[in-house]
């Protein structure tokens, strides 16, 4: 005859609970890294957050200049002067333009034609309305002129020049049919796209210069889809 006897379940010693390991309670990934490199971690990256900070604030700059134009750069800090600081040339890659230096005025490159259009069709000309040479004949008989000019800015072919365009025509503004005021550096939308639209259709650039003219010929469309329209608008108050 066997018997059972009943056994009390042991206790756990404090001491072993106590040696039981506990989650770790810092955030993932930190938590699978050891701790002395999960602080250099951790330092590093709240030292490029600071960095990052500390260039937003300060006003320090950097530009990558598009293709098909050069890029005039001056002074803009609270105590600098306004002369010219540097010129980008056209397609130059991310540049450090200084502290507080105004945004670049754009120019047409020296390798982009540019092309003006006098024509009584209001539809074919360079800008809005009909625009015709007038001259008189050797007869006296007065006769109205239609022609397209070929031409290309002096760009970066010629840095000084170019300061002092940028010094004296650059610094004003000029109004458009629309009443609207530009400066001489805020381009000539028609004549951008269509340099855009040509370089685009040459597809002889890498895949990079190629997204950058695409990018750069959708948003001047649309913006001069948009000047068209305050044009169209201006027009029909003053008729109406």
């Amino acid at each position: 005859m066997t018997t059972e006897t009943a056994t009390e379940p042991r206790s756990i010693p404090m001491a072993a609970r106590r040696r039981q390991p506990r989650p770790d309670p810092r955030p993932w990934p930190f938590n699978r890294m050891e701790e002395r490199t999960a602080r250099r971690l951790a330092t590093g990256i709240l030292a490029l957050i600071g960095l990052l900070l500390l260039i937003g604030i300060s006003g320090l700059k950097f530009v990558r200049q598009p293709l098909g134009y050069v890029g005039v750069v001056r002074n803009g800090g609270p105590l600098d002067d306004r002369k010219v600081r540097q010129i980008l040339q056209p397609g130059e890659k991310l540049t450090f333009t200084g502290l507080f230096s105004q945004a670049p005025h754009n120019y047409p490159s020296v390798r982009s034609l540019r092309t003006y259009t006098v024509t009584s069709d209001a539809a074919r000309g360079s800008r809005p309305g009909v625009d015709v040479v007038s001259v008189p004949t050797s007869d006296g008989v007065q006769v109205g002129l239609e022609a397209t000019v070929f031409m290309r800015f002096v760009g970066e072919s010629d840095p000084e020049v170019l300061k002092r365009f940028d010094g004296s025509v650059g610094t004003r503004k000029f109004t458009l049919p629309s009443g609207k005021e530009l400066y001489a550096w805020q381009g000539n939308l028609p004549g951008a796209v269509a340099q855009l639209y040509m370089a685009m259709k040459a597809g002889d650039g890498d895949f990079y210069q190629a997204s950058v003219v695409e990018t750069r010929l959708r948003a001047l469309r649309k913006e001069l889809q948009e000047q068209q329209e305050q044009q169209d608008r201006t027009a029909m108050s003053k008729g109406g």
